[in-house]
């Protein structure tokens, strides 16, 4: 798979994830002193960030990427 597949796949998984409500039962709980909001919503942020940045990059980059001739 090449990386302008896999970032495809991440954003594509990413889309799915913000489409989806957070489950009520996560609302509000903590496992090891860790909140489930605040760990989506910190995890979301890295990911938005990511998904917005590395997308011009990564077509660039893989749009770039050809053989070097030897003269």
């Amino acid at each position: 798979m090449t990386s302008s597949e896999q970032f495809q796949t991440a954003a594509r998984l990413w889309q799915e994830h913000r489409a989806a409500e957070f489950p009520a039962c996560l609302r509000g709980a903590e496992f090891e002193g860790i909140d489930m909001v605040m760990l989506d919503a910190d995890t979301a942020g890295c990911t938005s960030a990511w998904v917005n940045t590395a997308a011009p990059s990564i077509h660039n980059a893989s749009a770039s990427c050809r053989p070097v001739s030897k003269t």
